[in-house]
Order: structure tokens, then sequence, then C-alpha cells
């Protein structure tokens, strides 16, 4: 798994061209942040021994160019923090001076706050520590007797600081407002029949431990079982702090390879399931019109009791507007049922234009949260050979019963896929800034 590691777009760079082939993988590893007259930049910090040879002190004016991809990331980091500051007191005054604040506009302003908290934070510490690099700077210069010492103590405030601005990347870059969010889990079976069902059942009950592992609140919210007790399609609300964050990856189709119980003559058969996970929104965040839903009423079916069989419990809401329709039977009380399905329409509604937000804001970028739908496999569940393999990150572990019980071997593999995810995330916010320098060139 690739791995960043530093902020400089152009480190990597100069080593190649300050440094021979055989010093280079002795430097490469010993990087830090290093001033020199006119600005502070990223350096090699070199062994002792190849000091006297390739001491860098400053950079020479060819340099300037690829110093600057530098320094207009610099800029960037900056703009967003300072914006991020600003908006914390914009919402804070706005808390403050209106009495009559209403609940709903409160509980919007509070949300945002929680949000951009952590840049402002950061926004802060950061300005500070460059004020006191530029203090101490400026006393190294005027009194030569604590020269010594106050540059050391300004290396130390430069390397917090580079450490404060890649935390600043990762918080630019990887945030998502629904990250915090309740999740609702959609499961239904695909290619494969009555075995493929069953693989549905085996995933449902696979979250539903997860969930109970996590103390994360588990509720059914519809299930449609067939006669061999698989699932053709099961919907389910997780409820936790940062549910739809850590659980999101896990959207896309499912591929299985066993023997089916109903397979007679031991052949394995290739089964997929998908799965969907979408951010479930509280009720103040999506307002539904009731002239826009459809409301019909119908007997269930499957198992339940004559109760169910016999009278319209069953609801179907058609959401006019956009078409989508979700049906609930599982309770025996139209009111109960009808209020999953208006539940489940609002997740949804609210996934949809969350989606819509994202593509306008990084221009259509593929997302790979909440579809459930993409033709292509992103894991693979082999009982031959009691493997699991994630195509995304080609990352196999062994034992299936382990993983399917959701303990410790699937929190592993999530916690693997939210780290490359944020990787990825933090190259294209890197990719982003460098064509925004370039466009300001032009």
């Amino acid at each position: 798994m690739s791995r960043l590691r530093n902020l400089s777009v152009v480190l990597n760079t100069l080593q190649h061209e300050l440094l021979p082939t055989a010093d280079r993988m002795q430097a490469i590893h010993s990087t830090r942040t290093v001033w020199y007259r006119g600005g502070w930049t990223w350096a090699t910090w070199l062994p002792m021994k190849m000091q006297s040879r390739y001491l860098v002190q400053s950079f020479p004016r060819c340099y300037s160019k690829k110093l600057s991809q530098h320094q207009q990331l610099q800029e960037v980091i900056a703009d967003e923090l300072k914006f991020a500051s600003k908006q914390q007191k914009q919402l804070e005054e706005r808390i403050n001076a209106q009495a009559s604040i209403s609940t709903l506009e409160r509980k919007e302003i509070y949300k945002n706050l929680r949000r951009i908290a952590p840049l402002a934070k950061l926004s802060d510490t950061i300005e500070e520590k460059k004020q006191a690099i530029n203090e101490l700077e400026q006393l190294a210069n005027e009194e030569k007797e604590m020269r010594e010492i106050a540059l050391e103590d300004r290396n130390k405030l430069m390397s917090e600081v580079n450490a404060l601005e890649q935390e600043a990347i990762k918080e630019l870059a990887v945030n998502d407002e629904a990250d915090d969010s309740n999740a609702i889990i959609e499961i239904r079976a695909a290619t494969g029949g009555l075995e493929a069902a069953l693989f549905a059942a085996d995933l449902f009950q696979m979250y539903k431990r997860y969930a109970s592992h996590r103390n994360w609140k588990f509720e059914a919210l519809s299930f449609h079982e067939n006669e061999v007790g698989g699932f053709k399609e099961a919907i389910a609300s997780i409820v936790g702090a940062g549910v739809f964050g850590e659980m999101k990856l896990e959207s896309g189709v499912h591929r299985v390879q066993r023997v089916p119980i109903t397979e007679s003559d031991g052949r394995v058969h290739t089964s997929t399931a998908t799965v969907a996970i979408l951010p479930q929104p509280e009720e103040i965040d999506i307002v539904i019109n009731k002239n826009d839903i459809k409301f019909d009423t119908f007997r269930a079916q499957g198992a339940g009791g004559q109760h169910v069989n016999t009278t319209d419990s069953a609801v179907r809401l058609t959401h006019i507007p956009t078409g989508m329709i979700v049906a609930v039977q599982e309770e025996k009380s139209q009111h109960r049922n009808k209020a999953k399905a208006i539940q489940i329409l609002q997740a949804k509604l609210f996934d949809e234009q969350r989606q819509q937000n994202q593509t306008d804001r990084v221009h259509a970028r593929r997302q790979q949260i909440g579809t459930g739908a993409r033709s292509e496999r992103i894991r693979t569940y082999n009982y031959q050979q009691d493997r699991i393999t994630d195509h995304r990150i080609n990352m196999s572990l062994y034992g299936i019963d382990d993983f399917l019980s959701g303990n410790e071997s699937l929190n592993h593999l999530m916690s693997s896929l939210l780290e490359e995810n944020r990787m990825k995330a933090i190259r294209n916010f890197l990719d982003d800034s460098k064509r925004r320098g370039s466009d300001s060139v032009k």
C-alpha cells in the first residue's frame, strides 16, 4: 500500500537531481523541513558522512518553478483553514446574536460547527506556531549568543507545523459531512437464484453481528425471505457514532464461490449479492411533501401468521418526483410499516442529494458510496480455499467462518480499505491543488 511520506510535491524530484544513485536511497528516508533565507521549504536532511558533499543550505534559482508548486500547496491549505476559521466565527456570532433563533436553525448551526471545528483549531494552532517561528528567526539574527537555542526551537516548531499541515490535508481531503451519520444497509440477491439469496442472508447476519460487536444498534426494517431461508432483499438501520463513515466502503458486488446446499453433485457455483450503504439522515435533513407520495396498501406475503396474511398491513410508497418505490411488510401494524417505509425513503432521497452535491463539487469524480449496482465484484468469498479477497486493495484473509462472524477479521479489512481510501483522497487533493496552481499561472 502506497504512503504519502511528505506534503511536498517536489521532494522526490529534488532528491533525484541533487544526489547520485548510490546515495539516494540512504537520504530518502531521512527528510525534514529546513529553513533557508527567503522562506522555508522541504529538503533532505543528510546523514553526517554525506553532508560535506551534498549539504543543502538553499535551493538554486533553477528550482524556483518546482518550489512554487509546494508554495502553492501551502497557500491552498492556508486559504482553506482561514475560511474554516472565518466560518466558525460567523456561526458563533449567529448563535450569540439571535435570541429567538429556531430550534431547527440552532441544530443546523451546531452541526456545521462540529464539522469545521477541527479545521478552525488547526488554523489557529498553525498561525500561532508560524508567528513564533518568525520571532525566533528574528531573535537568531539579532542575538548571537541566543542563536543556537533559537534555531533549535525554531526547527522544532517547523516540524510541528509540518505535522499539522499533513493533518490539515487529511481533514480537507477526506472529510465527508455524511461520515458521522447513522446508516441504512440494503442487501439484495443478484445472480445465482436460491444460492444468491442464501448468500445475501449470510451477509445480512455478518453485518448484524459486526454491529453487535461495535455496540451499534441494528434494526431490521424490511426483508423478503424465500422458502430456504435466503433473502431476496433485506434492509436494516444501523445506529451508532460514525457508522456510515466506517461502513460506506462495503457497498458493491460481493461474490461467493461454494457448493450450494441444493447441489447434489458437489459442484462449485458462483453467486453474487449486492450491498449498498446509505447515510441515514436526521428527520430534519429531508422534508418529504405528502403530495409527492403515492400511498398503497396490500396483503403481506410469506411467513408471519394469519393476521399478516389476511389484512392490508403491508405498505408501498411511491415518490412521484423521482419514481422511487419502497415497500415494507414486516410489521402487523400498517402504521409501523408506513413509518419504516418513510424512513427508508428519506435515506434514499438524502443519498441521492448527497451524491449529486459531491458530483458537482468534484466534477463527476467516480463515487464508491451507496451505489450497490456496480457490475464489477469488490470481494470474493471462496469456501474451497477458505479465503476472502478484496479486489480493490488485493488483500486476502483466511477463515471465512470467523470473517462472517463479524469479528476482528472483518474489522481489519474494513480499516485497511478506509486507510487506502484516505490516501487516494489525499492524492486527489494534491493533484487538484497542483491543477489550481497551474491554472493560476496561465
